[in-house]
């Protein structure tokens, strides 16, 4: 007796794409195409029709971006999976992707060599990526972890440039307090404590609490 195949609704609006994805999985053994469509309008019905489907969905169709259709599709039924399939590799977009809650993100041109792989793959792992993406998702981490060290020896070198006084109301900034909670705290006027930030300010290159924070001076 043969086993039930899982299902695969593909969204892709470029039909060359699209047959080439529907060939190959239907020739495989645990897959089958039960839908294709080049709108996710069109294929919402389709994927309420199953209790479990694995949907393949271009991040961007020409009626928009999919991105936002994210956590509606998601609704319908969270046991879905989300495969994001994409020319696009930019680290902005494969995150808000995954925050929105896709289970996975493939360039097109690995997805056409490797699905029958990335579907078995997502059915056992929480999520799935191309080669193409592991590698800019590294190379993202990398320069957050160079951003935090570079962030960090600013931060000590500007620390060095106040007095006691002022390292003491620097402090209070971090923790949201206004000019008067600060200089209670620290018995100090609220002038007092206007100067020393000025003073922050300037020694951390920045106009704003908001800019200590972000190290941003805009």
């Amino acid at each position: 007796m043969a086993l039930e195949r899982d299902r695969v609704i593909i969204i892709e609006d470029e039909p060359i794409l699209r047959n080439a994805l529907v060939s190959v999985i239907n020739q495989s053994r645990n897959f089958v195409v039960a839908g294709e469509f080049a709108t996710v309008q069109a294929a919402t019905r389709r994927i309420n029709e199953f209790p479990f489907v694995i949907i393949l969905m271009d991040v961007h169709l020409q009626e928009g971006t999919t991105i936002e259709h994210i956590n509606v599709v998601k609704r319908l039924n969270p046991y879905n999976k989300i495969l994001m399939l994409t020319s696009d590799a930019s680290s902005a977009t494969i995150l808000d992707c995954f925050r929105r809650g896709a289970d996975g993100y493939l360039l097109k041109e690995d997805a056409t060599i490797s699905i029958g792989t990335y579907l078995e793959n997502v059915s056992k792992y929480e999520y799935v990526v191309s080669p193409g993406i592991a590698n800019t998702l590294v190379h993202f981490i990398n320069q957050l972890e160079l951003k935090s060290v570079s962030t960090e020896r600013d931060n000590t070198l500007n620390l060095k440039k106040l007095t006691s006084a002022q390292r003491s109301v620097y402090r209070e900034l971090l923790t949201g307090k206004n000019y008067n909670e600060i200089g209670e705290t620290l018995g100090i006027s609220k002038n007092t404590v206007g100067q020393h930030v000025q003073r922050i300010y300037k020694a951390f290159g920045v106009n704003s609490r908001a800019g200590l924070l972000t190290g941003s001076s805009n």
